[in-house]
């Protein structure tokens, strides 16, 4: 019979991880905010995409946690 892991050793990796998953979706969106403003020209047309990639990205999070959360 296989020992029950400690909740603690899952929680700190699977936490690193999606520290590490946001700080990369986070330099991504800049880099593509900054690229689309220097494009058109309207720095805050860059602006506003930018807080709409972040407003939609964290829906998406919200919905994949409350999935992952049921049954």
């Amino acid at each position: 019979m296989p020992r029950p892991v400690e909740p603690a050793l899952t929680i700190i990796p699977i936490s690193l991880w999606l520290i590490l998953f946001l700080g990369l979706t986070g330099v991504v969106y800049t880099l593509v905010s900054m690229w689309k403003e220097n494009r058109f020209g309207w720095p805050l047309r860059g602006i506003i995409w930018f807080t709409l990639a972040i407003a939609v990205s964290c829906v998406v999070i919200a919905f994949l946690g409350g999935y992952g959360s049921e049954g």
